[in-house]
């Protein structure tokens, strides 16, 4: 190879993979050089730093060299985080509903009546990523509870019927673009679900059902264009105990092979005292498949918590909606879990529990266990370098339990705080990018610390800065707040109390 032309090397080299590419680099001087000149090779290497995916193939298709400099300036803009409002965003008016990592849906009553006439979907434009303002909007739709897949053009609504036999759940499959019935739900458009309250997500072709309360931990996992059960994993694990067990479970899909469950469990032992545990449970979706993994969090958690509802990590969906020219990695993501604890006559301490995704399913790569096994993993185990725990002033703790001021995009994480004056915390976790500030020595670097004992030392990029006029304004007013991350920026909703009605809205853009 090192005798061939200087083109046919580059042409060789430019076919390779960043890895590849990055061995050959450092082989020896000759190929060195066209490695470091080489625009391409230069911006493949780049996509892996910054933890993104080429869009080459996406509507917004540039020169390379273009997608380079766009790549730079995007991480920078985040690195160096500043407000810049986007002032044509479309006025939301009406009741938000469940947001995605691509867009933020919200119910508009039309005639003022109880029953949502229409939704419309907005997504955050992105001038360095190439992506437009869109919306998307479906009239007549019924949606009680929604989730949304852009890139199979899938929104899906769960509407509860109370019937004198019981609860009847249905899940509607509806097309974005048409709003009309799905074409590849081959069985029809409206499947039956479990007749308790469940929690829904989308991976591929599958839809997650996770009972919200009752005595049993599980989930059915069902194909949503077949309407068949893949896998019930309801059964094997009724609880059973000395008292009464109550689940409060929350579920999605960590990928196509394993759900991850959130579950708080009050248990009445023989002294009729009541106490508190809280776990992530991994359950494997292949129906053959019986292994069950409880990751423990930390002791002191578990009987003075108050917890609030789990952050779904948000990954975006590609395909529907522009991608861009680059886009995030779908295997990157964040979990993040908040805790109100009591100790004695202090005052309430906000904690936020942060743990990436990988965490999780490397532990389990890295012990298999046996079939049918119950593999219980206590937080030294895992937690010290796999997750960190950071003491938080979040804005209106009262409202904590629908974690409105917290949201995860990606492997990045932001927090409202209620310090004065407000402000914004980002924390990236992202190994790549938090390798790189490391090796540049950048002092946004956290390495992590211990809360009342317990070792956090996962580290993360840390950027405060104050929160913008019109949100501060907000909450120095007393009134709700909520907060959207996404890859292209953040949405501030000023959010009524009764109803969740939207009374204004500020859009900043990355």
């Amino acid at each position: 190879m090192l005798s061939l032309p200087d083109d046919a090397v580059l042409e060789i080299l430019e076919n390779l993979e960043w890895k590849d590419a990055l061995a050959c680099r450092q082989t020896c001087h000759r190929l060195e050089s066209p490695v470091r000149s080489s625009v391409l090779l230069q911006y493949k290497i780049e996509l892996v730093a910054c933890g993104m995916l080429d869009g080459e193939h996406g509507p917004y298709t540039l020169p390379v060299h273009e997608r380079l400099d766009r790549l730079k300036l995007h991480l920078a803009a985040w690195q160096n985080l500043a407000w810049t409002e986007y002032s044509s965003l479309t006025p939301l008016i009406g009741r938000r509903q469940h947001r995605t990592a691509q867009v933020f849906p919200f119910s508009h009553d039309g005639d003022g009546s109880l029953e949502p006439k229409s939704i419309l979907m907005q997504n955050l434009p992105s001038p360095l990523r190439g992506i437009e303002e869109e919306h998307i909007t479906l009239t007549r739709a019924i949606a009680h509870y929604i989730r949304l897949d852009p890139s199979q053009d899938l929104w899906m609504s769960v509407n509860t019927q109370v019937l004198p036999a019981g609860l009847l759940n249905t899940c509607s499959l509806t097309s974005i673009s048409t709003g009309q019935p799905h074409p590849l739900a081959r069985n029809g458009s409206v499947i039956r679900l479990s007749p308790q309250r469940t929690v829904v997500d989308i991976c591929g072709d599958y839809i997650l059902e996770s009972p919200l309360m009752g005595y049993t931990l599980g989930c059915v996992v069902r194909n949503w264009k077949t309407g068949l059960v893949k896998a019930d994993k309801r059964k094997p694990w009724t609880t059973a105990g000395q008292g009464l067990q109550y689940w409060s479970p929350n579920g999605y899909f960590l990928d196509e092979s394993f759900v991850l469950l959130y579950t708080y469990t009050m248990d009445m032992d023989r002294r009729q005292q009541l106490r508190g545990d809280v776990s992530l449970f991994i359950v494997p979706i292949n129906p053959d498949d019986t292994r069950l993994y409880r990751f423990f969090l930390p002791d002191f958690l578990q009987d003075t918590a108050r917890w609030s509802e789990r952050v779904i990590p948000q990954s975006e969906a590609r395909g529907a909606l522009p991608q861009g020219c680059f886009s995030p990695s779908l295997d990157d993501q964040l979990i993040s879990l908040c805790a109100t604890t009591r100790n004695n006559d202090q005052p309430e301490s906000h904690l936020l529990i942060d743990i990436p995704v990988r965490t999780l399913t490397a532990y389990i790569h890295s012990h298999p266990g046996a079939a049918g096994a119950r593999v219980a993993v206590p937080w030294a185990d895992w937690g010290p370098r796999g997750a960190r725990i950071t003491q938080e002033a979040i804005a209106n703790p009262a409202a904590t339990a629908r974690m409105d001021r917290i949201s995860v995009s990606g492997m990045r994480r932001l927090v409202v705080r209620s310090d004065a004056p407000h402000a914004v915390t980002v924390a990236d976790y992202h190994p790549r990018r938090v390798a790189r500030a490391l090796a540049r020595g950048d002092p946004a670097v956290v390495r992590g610390g211990s809360v009342d004992g317990a070792q956090t030392l996962l580290p993360c990029i840390e950027t405060t800065i104050p929160l913008p006029e019109g949100p501060a304004r907000t909450l120095a007013e007393g009134r709700m707040l909520s907060v959207w991350l996404q890859e292209n920026g953040v949405l501030f909703i000023d959010t009524l109390e009764r109803g969740g009605s939207i009374r204004n809205a500020w859009a900043y853009t990355i």
